[in-house]
């Protein structure tokens, strides 16, 4: 219930002129509580991450990143039970990437609502992930200014992600592409989703297995994940499914209508935030032919969807978007969450959605 009444208050001051902060801050309190202190047995990865706690707690080694490696040491050394340390990163991770969203727009009340309609049922409960997309979030929001100092704590704040979640390695792209491209132009940006596609479609296309192996080793190097790079290997037997392409329309398409506003609304793209949340979009492109060497690199084109809703936030800020214009992006959202969520395959996170925020 406490979901319903807290999402039902930010719905409507969304209505209301003003930045609004403490009824965002009421919101993010309330899903820190509901993902901090959920229900082990409905809540998919609980039990996995407990029970990595559990075995570090033995002596065994981690397969996780050095950063939350470290957490947990601490959290071990002062006797912390696994739900203890899950609300403690839950609470650290949604605090950075309160203020990397703040620092980027100034209508945090709709990031946060849109947020907590869709993309908190995944991203909390892939804990890692959520911590580095928060820090990678908190990094780009330093890139307003170009100044070494600007790029330099940009990237540590990245580099910290990847010491949560090995594909936050990607990110450390972002700050190169925002010192390469000043100013993002629509024919500019169009062209590097366009790009992304045909290197996609090459390689639903090819048949050289020699290339699979390369790129199969390339990301077990690099990855803590290994299932990463086994489907890689094993692409050419499986075949692409339909799935993995309904993946990728349901996230060019939103992103296909932002261009489209942003091309009636040229101006926007003078605004250095905006420049810096369309870097960071093109970087989660590079997830579509990700996607299709490996279904677990969906996350990437996740994050890319945060993109889009900071950058709708600047939209909603900037200009005065009629009800419509706005409808329109929650449906395709909504059609994005549904298809990301495992909705199709009436998967264990869809199934238990009303058990996560309290409602079943």
């Amino acid at each position: 219930m406490i979901y319903l009444i807290v999402v039902g208050i930010n719905i409507f001051f969304n209505k209301v002129r003003g930045k609004w902060t403490i009824i965002s801050l009421l919101l993010i309190a309330s899903l820190v509580y509901l993902s901090g202190i959920p229900d082990p047995t409905t809540t998919a990865d609980y039990l996995a991450y407990q029970g990595e706690y559990q075995n570090k707690l033995l002596g065994y080694t981690s397969r996780f990143e050095w950063l939350y490696q470290r957490i947990t040491d601490a959290t071990i050394y002062y006797n912390f039970d696994y739900s203890q340390v899950r609300l403690l990163l839950i609470s650290i991770f949604f605090f950075v990437m309160f203020v990397g969203v703040d620092r980027l727009t100034k209508n945090t009340k709709y990031y946060w609502l849109i947020f907590s309609l869709g993309l908190f049922f995944i991203e909390t409960i892939q804990l890692r992930s959520f911590g580095m997309i928060s820090f990678v979030i908190l990094g780009i929001s330093f890139l307003r200014r170009r100044r070494i100092l600007n790029y330099a704590v940009s990237t540590f704040f990245i580099f910290l992600g990847t010491g949560l979640h090995s594909s936050g390695y990607l990110f450390l792209l972002v700050p190169v592409v925002c010192f390469l491209v000043k100013k993002w132009d629509i024919k500019k940006f169009v062209s590097a989703l366009l790009l992304n596609l045909t290197v996609g479609a090459a390689l639903i296309f090819s048949s050289t297995i020699g290339a699979s192996v390369i790129l199969s080793n390339l990301l077990n190097s690099i990855s803590s994940n290994s299932e990463s790079a086994d489907n890689i290997a094993t692409l050419y037997a499986t075949g692409f499914s339909l799935y993995t392409m309904l993946l990728l329309v349901v996230f060019v398409v939103p992103l296909i209508y932002l261009v489209y506003l942003l091309k009636n609304n040229k101006f926007l793209l003078e605004d250095k935030t905006v420049t810096i949340v369309l870097s960071f979009i093109s970087v989660t492109m590079i997830g579509i032919p990700l996607l299709i060497l490996s279904n677990q690199y969906d996350r990437i084109l996740r994050e890319g969807m945060m993109g889009m809703i900071i950058l709708m936030s600047i939209i909603n800020e900037k200009v005065n978007t009629n009800n419509k214009k706005n409808a329109s992006f929650v449906s395709l959202y909504f059609i994005f969450i549904f298809v990301f969520i495992g909705g199709i395959q009436n998967s264990f996170v869809f199934q238990n959605i009303l058990h996560y925020v309290h409602l079943a």
